[in-house]
């Protein structure tokens, strides 16, 4: 490797051969195997004339029956402008015309892909071999077929194909294996497939295909690349997929940027050239990275985009359903409940929805409602989540719900239904060793008593530090010992309360617990104000202060 490298930083190279790849002139020369008409449909399909588009692609198809892309951009086309009938009625009357080019049961095996009919696309893959079509294409969606449909044993098949090209079998099982996740026949069948001459780039996409499965981001970014430098992928959907790829890659690997940046090429390509689905697909990762990362703002503009395109056609209906949630949660994470609300409301009227998304829905519609202090429509929104929770066993969500049941019921004075929630999640965080929940849980009970029945607010903090102790969680004591003294100080008990807030104080000191000492110093605070030593008083009021007003930068500071 050349010294200079050693001194380009990674993102720098990124930027660099990026650039090289969309303007090096040899990068796109492969184009030009493309026909110039394939290429100008595409290109009205860009402008969203699909119907000119599957005109002139039914040109070219009459000219070379054996152009795959043809039928695949065909089959969409039709799709994208929701005339389901003509498509049937196209690929129908193709092999009604020419029963025996095998290229027509393929157009109609990715026909039925796109409407999520396994069964018929194995059926038809299954009828273009036996009439001797063998080719990548083939292969692939014979793979997913199978996977799909559940016919995974294949042995006749398997003897068909094997019969007429051992490399194409090989290919096969190990398609199919990948989608099973079964790395070690996936390893045995890729080796074997390598070995026969194949086209480079299909290996390196394979490649990477296979390391992404197995969760080894980094080699399959390696090989996605090499695949691109090698200048013969000559059809953009190919293109759009790679990038898409890519991008999902970069953000396992914790480049978010990077990710966005790959993946935003592939939504700009597939605009460009109508691709819909790969857009949708594009977009769909970009909604997950701007979610996960917490990016509010992004995900509002991103998810627009989606609905925007998932709207043109009925078979995007899960799609537009994902961001019409995500758009709802965005806004509800900017604090817009009120529209929020809306969303979530529009959501359950204008689709029919199975469980479990209309039993999110409607916890969804209870955040809503509970943030804009509507407590009795919140109660009934989020009792109906729990019911049909419980009904369709989406255990999951159900913690979630009683707890946000038990914050209601809290708020409304109403302790003993707050206290049967609380235990609730409580119940649920033992049985799943969740210590930060269960630990949550004890302080709500807790405090749930205070000033109301101090024997059982005592009892849970009792729980609280055996908990503690058995888990060996020393860091959670500072927490027990803080509400202790606020317990002290509210029955008077200023000596004790003192010592108790003392002893948080260093406790958190010790276990490093930020939160521990600003609840100790603020509870020292109160205790001296309340027993006139105003100075004392003023003295842990404006250390807490500053370490609150600090609190993010200190967070920032341990972190780096």
């Amino acid at each position: 490797m050349p010294a200079t490298v050693k001194i380009i930083k990674p993102s720098q190279f990124l930027i660099l051969f990026i650039w090289i790849s969309l303007h090096n002139s040899s990068f796109s020369a492969p184009w030009v195997s493309l026909t110039s008409n394939y290429l100008q449909a595409l290109s009205l399909a860009g402008q969203q004339d699909y119907q000119s588009a599957i005109t002139i692609l039914q040109r070219e198809l009459a000219k070379d029956s054996t152009f795959v892309p043809v039928y695949y951009r065909i089959a969409e086309f039709f799709i994208y402008q929701n005339k389901i009938h003509e498509g049937e009625k196209y690929f129908a009357n193709l092999i009604k015309k020419q029963p025996d080019n095998p290229y027509n049961y393929l157009g109609l095996a990715y026909w039925t892909s796109l409407k999520d009919d396994w069964s018929m696309t194995f059926n038809n893959c299954t009828a273009a071999i036996k009439k001797g079509l063998l080719n990548r294409q083939i292969i692939e969606l014979l793979a997913q077929a199978a996977v799909k449909s559940g016919q995974t044993r294949l042995t006749s098949l398997h003897r068909v194909i094997r019969q007429k090209s051992k490399n194409f079998n090989n290919l096969l099982t190990t398609l199919i294996n990948l989608h099973l996740k079964k790395f070690a026949t996936v390893n045995k069948y890729f080796k074997r497939f390598k070995t026969n001459k194949t086209e480079r780039w299909y290996l390196l996409y394979l490649e990477g295909k296979i390391n992404q499965q197995k969760q080894k981001f980094k080699t399959a970014i390696s090989s996605y690349i090499k695949a691109f430098n090698l200048n013969n992928i000559i059809d953009p959907f190919t293109k759009i997929e790679l990038y898409s790829l890519l991008g999902e890659c970069y953000y396992k690997t914790n480049k978010a940027d990077s990710a966005r940046y790959f993946l935003t090429l592939a939504s700009d390509l597939a605009s460009q050239y109508g691709a819909l689905n790969l857009n949708l697909k594009a977009i769909s990762i970009l909604v997950r990275i701007d979610r996960e990362t917490g990016d509010y703002v992004n995900l509002k503009h991103t998810v627009q985009k989606g609905i925007e395109i998932a709207q043109k056609f009925e078979l995007a209906r899960s799609y537009l359903i994902r961001f019409y949630f995500d758009y709802g949660q965005a806004i509800y994470s900017l604090g817009d409940f009120e529209h929020a609300l809306t969303i979530f409301s529009d959501i359950s009227k204008k689709f029919s929805l199975s469980h479990p998304l209309d039993t999110k829905i409607k916890y969804l519609l209870g955040l809503c409602y509970y943030k804009l202090h509507e407590y009795n429509k919140a109660i009934e929104s989020l009792d109906k989540a729990m019911m049909e929770a419980s009904r369709f066993n989406i255990k999951n969500l159900l913690p979630d719900i009683y707890w946000q049941l038990a914050e209601i019921y809290e708020i409304l004075d109403n302790k003993k239904e707050a206290k049967r929630f609380y235990e609730k999640v409580l119940r649920y965080a033992q049985n799943i060793q969740n210590y930060p929940l269960i630990e949550k849980c004890y302080l709500k009970l807790a405090r749930l008593y205070i000033n109301f029945n101090n024997d059982n607010a005592h009892y849970y903090l009792t729980l609280a530090d055996a908990f503690a102790k058995a888990t060996m969680q020393p860091y959670y004591t500072a927490n027990h010992r803080w509400l202790e003294g606020v317990l002290n100080l509210h029955n008077q008990k200023f000596e004790q309360a003192e010592i108790y807030l003392k002893d948080a104080l260093n406790l958190g000191k010790q276990t490093l617990s930020l939160m521990s000492i600003i609840c100790g110093r603020s509870g020292l605070s109160q205790l001296y104000d309340y027993i006139n030593h105003p100075d004392l008083a003023q003295i842990h009021a404006d250390s807490a202060t500053y370490l609150i007003k600090n609190y993010y930068n200190i967070i920032k500071q341990d972190l780096a």
